[in-house]
């Protein structure tokens, strides 16, 4: 959970705090598969080594104030900087071309690529998982599509194309013999990206930060920028095919569950759901 302290527009001593709670029963779908912490990471203890790792090689991530256990409610705590800026996701509702800061992203996958290593999974993940990114990615979002299925009449008559499409995809693959992992956002969406006042790049909800496939976070930047930030010319283009599909199933999946088990007249998830489920059909 995020609070805000303080009016960020108009307070320069504005801080944000995020709040760790036990896991509770909620309304929406948990994805069971094995292996989905390697995928989403999630938790305190990730925010807090993602920050000082990020810092460390140059990325712009909110300062931590001061962080820790609070007993009495059982929770942890952070407080962090707020940032002084706009996020790509208000840049681009007010008309704005991301185009302009393509060199600044491209910048910050640099500095994150070149961090390397021979498993996938946090930073602070010392034990490898036993398939490989693309076979993990093909499970899990196999099973979104099947919970999508459960509550979705469309999504469901379509289940079995779709399948098919992820299963063609996933086998044109030609993965490398030794296959090397590089440092990823995971979720470069317009909403976790913010263009600062001085004119720097910020990036926020880093806790999923992996050792992962690059070509997911490509696949997440094609998807939400529409080639407006130019690829590196080692993406391996059929991983990052395949991935788009993948996201964009995710994207179907967890609309739909909000929508059937939340709130049925959010525009924001009835538009999720149809610009992607559409992109889908184009392809099956």
């Amino acid at each position: 959970m995020k609070f805000f302290l303080g009016n960020c527009a108009t307070n320069p001593k504005c801080y944000m705090l995020y709040v760790w709670l036990r896991p509770y029963g909620g309304t929406l779908s948990e994805n069971p598969i094995d292996g989905v912490e390697y995928l989403f990471p999630d938790g305190f203890q990730y925010f807090i080594y993602n920050t000082e790792l990020l810092s460390s090689i140059g990325l712009r991530v909110p300062k931590i104030i001061v962080s820790g256990h609070y007993n009495d409610g059982d929770f942890n705590y952070a407080i962090v900087e707020c940032f002084k800026g706009i996020s790509f996701n208000e840049y681009m509702q007010g008309g704005g071309d991301v185009s302009i800061f393509a060199d600044k992203i491209v910048d910050i996958m640099s500095k994150m690529s070149i961090h390397k290593r021979n498993y996938y999974g946090s930073p602070i993940e010392t034990k490898p998982n036993y398939i490989s990114a693309a076979q993990l990615i093909y499970n899990f979002y196999a099973e979104e599509l099947n919970i999508a299925s459960k509550f979705d009449n469309e999504i469901n008559d379509l289940k079995e194309n779709i399948l098919v499409l992820m299963k063609k995809k996933f086998s044109e693959i030609d993965e490398k013999e030794k296959q090397e992992y590089s440092l990823v956002h995971g979720e470069l969406t317009p909403p976790h990206i913010f263009i600062l006042d001085d004119g720097k790049i910020g990036l926020i909800d880093i806790e999923g930060v992996k050792y992962f496939d690059l070509e997911y976070d490509w696949a997440v930047i094609d998807l939400m920028y529409g080639g407006k930030i130019p690829m590196p010319n080692n993406i391996n283009m059929q991983k990052l095919e395949f991935y788009k599909i993948c996201l964009q199933i995710g994207y179907v999946s967890v609309a739909a569950d909000y929508l059937v088990n939340v709130d049925s007249n959010n525009i924001f998830f009835i538009d999720i759901r149809e610009i992607n489920l559409r992109n889908i059909k184009m392809l099956i």
